[in-house]
């Protein structure tokens, strides 16, 4: 489920460097980058990756090189909150030296322009402590200490990425096309003509700060939605990466079409959708995973011969499920996000979930029997248990409607972890 309430957050009252300054700008200037954090004394990189695209509908013409335009406060406001490592609220919003990429959508739909990467320079409470444990007497005395040199890192981080944001953003053209089809606005075809998830940089979550009132989406009960949302996503043939994504409007995002519609697509696009909120809400709550494994292997649909299968099992730090899917390839890829928990004991941990695995593909999704058969991936099968033990993973899929003729009523896989896999 994803969240759609309208709750609000007090406007930030510190002063923003994106919003004062001016930087001299050269046509075709490269991305500014700040990975100082990145591998930082060989410390573990972030295993998730944040991408925050800022849909270039919202951006107000600045001339290069002007005083930027306050008319551009509110988004760049809404991303000095990712920015500030010094904000003690940082480490509920990034986990330690997360890879960060800021894009924006380009206002004609002619791709994304990139306006900074890098990973924020934060900590754990384990490694801060460590840190400052090492301090010598010596560099204390001299302003080496740790806590200087955090400071440091904190402040290059904001103004590295303040200048990469008014670099990219100065002498946009606004868009004047005025309000669109979401599947044929410029957001969209901006996402089209862009490749932005590098599974390298750890699983995505993806961001879009948008206005969604220069948008129209389709009438209808909610079932007819969902199937337009769901052949519009087809035919864009967008990659998300399986991601979690979270959408910010600065219009109020809670109408029927929006809520029907935005889900169904974002999962067309290899995404779920967890939030949907204006933009002064705040995202849904969900863990920074701490372990991620990628197990493949095969499934057979009700005693049929095996199809390639593969999983994602990405946990918080309480065994709670984030961002991971499952996927099964007969005719075409297929997957589905899986939610739930693992309880484990040594080596073995046993899936715990609801009884709805694939629902989310569901046009009408209080009509179960819709789902069966190919309709739906895994056969629509609602039912799902599996055991992780060592570098295995065992279970299947049943359901109390759905069932396969002539053949087992169920889905059954067995998987095998994959070293280093990424997916």
């Amino acid at each position: 489920m994803f969240k759609i309430n309208s709750l609000t957050r007090k406007a930030s009252t510190i002063a923003l460097a994106i919003a004062c300054m001016v930087p001299a700008v050269s046509a075709g200037a490269q991305t500014v980058t700040d990975t100082t954090a990145c591998n930082y004394e060989d410390l573990p990189t972030s295993i998730r990756q944040t991408l925050i695209v800022i849909d270039g509908n919202v951006v107000t013409h600045e001339d290069k090189g002007s005083a930027p335009n306050e008319a551009n406060n509110e988004w760049r406001s809404f991303l000095r909150q990712f920015l500030d490592a010094a904000n003690p609220e940082i480490n509920s919003r990034m986990a330690p030296r997360e890879y960060l990429t800021l894009a924006m959508s380009n206002p004609d739909g002619s791709g994304m322009t990139t306006m900074f990467a890098g990973c924020i320079p934060t900590f754990s409470a384990e490694e801060d402590a460590v840190k400052q444990e090492n301090d010598s007497a010596m560099g204390t005395f001299f302003g080496s200490s740790w806590k200087n040199t955090r400071t440091k890192m904190a402040e290059e981080f904001v103004q590295s990425a303040s200048r990469g944001i008014i670099e990219k953003t100065q002498g946009v053209n606004e868009n004047t096309d005025g309000v669109s089809d979401f599947a044929e606005g410029s957001l969209v075809r901006s996402l089209k003509r862009s490749q932005q998830i590098d599974a390298s940089k750890g699983i995505p979550r993806v961001i879009f700060y948008t206005d969604l009132s220069k948008y129209s989406f389709p009438d209808g009960d909610a079932s007819a939605v969902r199937r337009q949302a769901f052949a519009d996503a087809k035919a864009a043939q967008i990659d998300l990466g399986r991601s979690e994504v979270h959408v910010m409007s600065e219009a109020n995002p809670e109408t029927d079409g929006n809520v029907d519609y935005l889900p169904a697509f974002f999962l067309g696009s290899k995404a779920e959708l967890k939030t949907l909120q204006p933009a002064t809400g705040s995202l849904s709550t969900i863990g920074s995973p701490v372990s991620v494994e990628v197990y493949t292997g095969s499934v057979r649909m009700g005693g049929s011969e095996p199809f390639p299968a593969r999983m994602r099992v990405a946990t918080d730090i309480n065994g709670q499920l984030v961002n991971s899917w499952m996927e099964e390839t007969r005719t075409q890829s297929r997957y589905v996000p899986v939610e739930g928990q693992l309880s484990c004991s040594g080596d073995t941990c046993e899936y715990i979930g609801k009884p709805n695995f694939g629902v989310v593909w569901a046009e009408n999704t209080a009509d179960p029997e819709a789902m069966c058969g190919d309709k739906a991936p895994f056969g629509g099968m609602r039912i799902l248990k599996f055991e992780k033990t060592g570098d295995e993973v065992t279970g299947e899929l049943t359901d109390t409607v759905c069932y396969f003729e002539g053949g087992d009523d169920n889905v059954a896989f067995d998987l095998k972890l994959v070293p280093n896999g990424q997916w």
